[in-house]
């Protein structure tokens, strides 16, 4: 029951279904912008999580889970700090073509938790102590005098018995 002004979403298949579904109820059409990927995993895109430090490198893999500092990256994929930069400046291009109406962004967990983090601290550091955002939740960040701001955070109300968890150890 919000009224919004545009529909954005990541051009990747799951984000850009919700956009969809939102934007079939408000009669709208959605743009898909590429930047607002989940981050790139390099060569563990499309392994099993609990694979990964079987199959791949366990020293980054461990830094990877457990010391995360924002510079740790996936064998050719992309680092947190990285994945921060582009988000920010694609959220940052939406917020200003975009000045004073509501928009709608369709993404990710990691996108959605290094912006949730790097508001709260202006910090990257310990990222992985930062929790996940359920599938479908609702995350508002308004943007004013070039800051984005946390308002609202992991809003489930509206998803009533289907929110999902993130098992431990994600």
């Amino acid at each position: 029951n919000i009224d919004i002004d545009k529909i954005y979403s990541s051009d990747l298949q799951r984000a850009f279904h919700t956009a969809e579904a939102i934007a079939k109820i408000k009669n709208m059409q959605v743009t898909a912008k590429k930047e607002l990927r989940e981050i790139f995993a390099g060569d563990w895109e499309g392994m099993p999580f609990l694979d990964i430090p079987q199959k791949t490198n366990p020293e980054i893999w461990d830094d990877w889970a457990n010391n995360m500092n924002g510079e740790t990256r996936p064998q050719n994929g992309e680092s947190v700090n990285e994945l921060f930069k582009r988000i920010y400046r694609a959220l940052e291009e939406i917020a200003k073509e975009n000045d004073g109406k509501k928009v709608v962004v369709a993404c990710h967990g990691t996108p959605i938790k290094v912006m949730t983090k790097w508001t709260r601290d202006a910090s990257l550091c310990d990222i992985y102590k930062t929790p996940w955002a359920a599938n479908a939740s609702v995350t508002k960040f308004v943007y004013e005098n070039g800051k984005f701001t946390l308002e609202k955070e992991n809003d489930c109300s509206h998803l009533g018995n289907l929110k999902t968890f993130i098992p431990n150890g994600v």
